[in-house]
């Protein structure tokens, strides 16, 4: 244990974990979907969308039942009301009889659908624009409501379908695709409630998932390729090999190394945990892995935080097992700084390729799909080839040491 303390001290290069720890902020504000939240564009329509799910699941839990009409009712009237009692004290909007949002909204709707407009509609145009768009406290009311309406806009399509409008639903071709998909397609649209998570929030989580393993992955060959050259360099390796008990280093330091990446990744992940907190979003933990308009999942039972721990340990162990090819590719191949540099970075890119497309949208349900949770067997997959290029590794090298 002692050894392994102290190749670990030897990786863990103060001066690179400062350099690291820049880095890592400047990566996040460059491309982490979470930094930007909340915005438009993360299949959102407006940067009010999400926060605004977000307090419907803590007024009204992690799920809406079709049979909770009521419970819709009274909120779109609360929020008309809000609306309505901002825009009655514009006299303009009053002299033209917009009173309420109902109205509000049917005149904003004409006007956008003309081609043409009259000087006065051309007026009355902006001033609804002004209070859509730009004055705030309208804006987020209105687009709160949109937002709100978009819950019930795919009932009886994503969820809360009947069996009879299902048969309609399947003979028109509308969930055409394996019988595997079908199946699954099945089961969700037949319920008679909707998971309350936003389909920005799976969009925001499983763009960052991939760009945060990008990131360990960076860190992880910034941290062990140094220490790999620099005992080459000292031709500290050569002097292990002579012995027995120096050959057993090997396995060690690979130990270390692994060690090592446990630590960077737990703490990359744990970072992007509290800013997922401190954002806000840590509300939807509780709902199941599905939603609104949103794709569909094989583990849509699961609550999402449990999908978010989930991804984040198969995100960790596919790097983790990266660790044999940094190890024993480059550290202890490469004779020099400016070799190891030029090797890292064409493998590390493809490395992080390859876990962008095994793990982009963990665990969706596709139409042509015939395997469920292929992700898993390609993780094992990865996980065999690298433990046999292990093993040839260690043969080799056991057969030069000797």
């Amino acid at each position: 244990m002692r050894i392994i303390i102290n190749e670990c001290k030897k990786i863990l290069d103060v001066r690179i974990i400062l350099l690291l720890c820049m880095f890592s902020v400047l990566y996040y504000m460059t491309f982490t979907q979470i930094y930007r939240y909340p915005t438009g564009g993360q299949l959102t329509n407006t940067k009010y969308d999400i926060p605004f799910t977000a307090e419907l699941v803590k007024e009204w839990g992690p799920k809406w039942k079709v049979k909770d009409e009521k419970q819709y009712q009274e909120k779109h009237q609360e929020l008309e009301r809000d609306f309505a009692k901002i825009i009655k004290q514009d006299q303009e909007l009053s002299k033209r009889g917009i009173v309420d949002y109902e109205i509000f909204n049917k005149k904003y709707e004409e006007l956008g659908q003309k081609t043409a407009l009259s000087k006065q509609e051309k007026e009355l145009d902006k001033i609804l624009e002004n209070y859509v768009f730009y004055n705030d406290k309208t804006s987020k009311i209105f687009l709160d409501i949109q937002a709100l309406e978009h819950i019930r806009e795919f009932q009886g399509y994503e969820y809360g379908v009947s069996d009879k409008k299902y048969k309609e639903l399947k003979a028109d071709g509308f969930f055409d695709g394996t019988k595997l998909y079908q199946k699954a397609i099945e089961k969700r649209v037949k319920r008679d409630y909707t998971s309350l998570v936003h389909e920005g929030v799976f969009y925001i989580l499983q763009e960052d998932m991939v760009t945060i393993g990008g990131l360990i992955m960076i860190c992880l060959f910034a941290l062990i390729i140094p220490y790999q050259v620099k005992q080459r360099l000292r031709q500290i390796i050569p002097i292990l090999a002579t012995t027995k008990t120096g050959r057993r280093i090997y396995q060690i330091q690979l130990i270390a190394s692994a060690l090592v990446a446990f630590f960077v990744g737990i703490l990359q992940m744990a970072v992007y945990g509290i800013i997922w907190h401190l954002k806000g979003l840590s509300v939807f933990w509780k709902c199941e892995s599905w939603g609104i308009a949103s794709n569909a999942y094989w583990c849509d039972k699961l609550s999402f935080g449990t999908y978010m721990l989930l991804y984040m340990a198969l995100i960790l162990l596919f790097a983790i097992a990266s660790i044999v090819i940094i190890d024993f590719f480059i550290g202890r191949t490469i004779g020099n700084y400016m070799g190891a540099v030029a090797v890292s970075i064409p493998v590390c890119g493809a490395m992080m390729f390859l876990m962008g497309k095994i793990y982009y949208m963990l665990f969706l349900i596709t139409n042509d799909q015939v395997l469920a949770y292929w992700e898993l067997y390609a993780l094992a997959a990865w996980l065999i080839v690298v433990f046999i290029f292990y093993k040839i590794r260690s043969k080799r090298r056991k057969r030069v040491d000797l």
